[in-house]
């Protein structure tokens, strides 16, 4: 048995730009999984749909894109969905079952397949090949599955009241992804998704043919060794200029043993007793994210692991260009205001993919700072029909007792994961003024 559980959203401390309390909304939080029977037919639909031939040959072509091996930790926050479909086509290839969900990567594509089945059957069959398109669309090497899911997400409660959506923006129509019309009133929405690379310094794009370039290159020479390679790029380059120079200059420092600056790349080497390292953390191949963030020297870099049982290899790929992270999701509100028709009230949902845990308590400190920057910024006099803004970042999946036993199940745990925020000073309110 699988359970998901909510709570309604408590508030954080108060953002200083609303300047009195701020307005929360508490909508019901719906399961995304009915249950095991219901979730086998919609996988079976989901495959039979897309057929299997081609959602394995998309998957394929994917995880060749993202590198899953080298970049574990920033392509499991990105591409979520397409891991874990990885992982259960896999499974169903060789078995025809599926797999509990041990992970968060396969509950999200469980979540993804039942919500994308359950808006396939609603709709027309001209428009369910729209959707098709777009599904497939998002498996290709550029594309993205967490784009259409955030859309699901929406759409999801308000499939209750089909009738009300007079707008679809999901299936390609221009302007928001919904209009929702109902108690005299029209509501648009748009969502975004902001990825954990917005603003840094250096591309996912330029990182990942990078790392899957090496091979051999860089295993053999330490016996008995754990080597730490620390590549300092000065500036952000194009992917076509900046790679094969990378390349040959981190293989050169890996084999002469010996730091090597230029203008663009700065690359130092330093050794440390294997048996030492794999007896505080274990083999390197099973606890690469452990020794990522032991290692590693700042955040907003990229880890590599490479090696055997004899030898072990770190790449650490790090930027000295600052991170842009806030004016990059600051411009991407400013575009997305532009979806809107700004004659009626409008709702913003903004989702963090990859977001750590910490970060979605409702007392982080550095999450607190960057939601009120970004209010200001969405909220601003000339967005003053944006009236609602919505931050989301992924269920996390933990162990639960049920009740009335001691077994412990897995579960979907959507606490705090999920906050509304009204503005104050909005053109069109949508809730009740904050007490004075």
């Amino acid at each position: 048995m699988f359970f998901e559980f909510y709570s309604e959203e408590t508030a954080p401390q108060q953002p200083p730009v609303l300047g009195k309390p701020a307005s929360f909304v508490s909508p019901a939080d719906l399961s995304r999984i009915a249950s095991k029977t219901d979730l086998e037919l919609s996988w079976r639909e989901f495959v039979s749909w897309l057929t299997f031939k081609e959602l394995s040959r998309s998957l394929a072509r994917k995880a060749a894109s993202i590198d899953q091996t080298s970049l574990r930790l920033l392509s499991e926050s990105i591409f979520s969905i397409e891991v874990g479909l990885t992982k259960i086509v896999k499974r169903w290839s060789v078995l025809r079952k599926l797999s509990y969900p041990q992970d968060s990567c396969v509950y999200n594509a469980y979540s993804f397949v039942q919500t994308c089945m359950m808006l396939k059957r609603s709709l027309p069959a001209k428009e369910a090949e729209q959707l098709k398109r777009r599904v497939l669309s998002g498996l290709l090497p550029n594309g993205r599955l967490a784009d259409i899911d955030l859309e699901l997400r929406i759409w999801w409660p308000l499939s209750r009241e089909p009738s009300s959506i007079v707008h679809f923006g999901v299936l390609g129509e221009a302007g928001p992804d919904f209009l929702v019309s109902g108690n005299g009133s029209d509501i648009e929405i748009e969502g975004k998704c902001i990825s954990p690379e917005t603003g840094m310094p250096l591309s996912y794009s330029l990182i990942s043919p990078l790392m899957k370039g090496f091979g051999d290159g860089l295993q053999g020479r330490y016996p008995d060794t754990f080597v730490t390679i620390e590549a300092e790029v000065r500036d952000t380059h194009p992917t076509g200029r900046a790679v094969p120079a990378f390349r040959t200059q981190i293989e050169r420092t890996y084999s002469t043993g010996q730091d090597i600056v230029t203008p663009e790349l700065t690359t130092r080497i330093s050794f440390r007793s294997l048996s030492e390292v794999t007896a505080e953390f274990g083999p390197i191949e099973h606890n690469s994210s452990k020794l990522f963030g032991k290692y590693r020297r700042q955040f907003g870099d990229f880890g590599f692991f490479t090696g055997d049982q004899s030898e072990g290899v770190f790449l650490n790929i790090i930027p000295l260009s600052p991170r842009r992270t806030l004016k990059k999701m600051m411009r991407i509100i400013s575009d997305a205001g532009e979806q809107f028709s700004k004659t009626r009230p409008a709702i913003l949902w903004l989702h963090l993919l990859g977001l750590p845990d910490h970060q979605s308590e409702g007392n982080d400190e550095g999450m607190l700072d960057m939601i009120d920057r970004l209010l200001d910024h969405a909220f601003s006099r000339k967005r003053d029909y944006i009236s609602i803004v919505v931050f989301s970042s992924d269920t996390r999946l933990v162990n639960k007792h049920t009740f009335g036993t001691s077994k412990l199940i897995r579960g979907a745990d959507g606490r705090n994961h999920k906050r509304f925020y009204a503005n104050p000073n909005a053109r069109f309110p949508l809730t009740n003024p904050p007490p004075e």
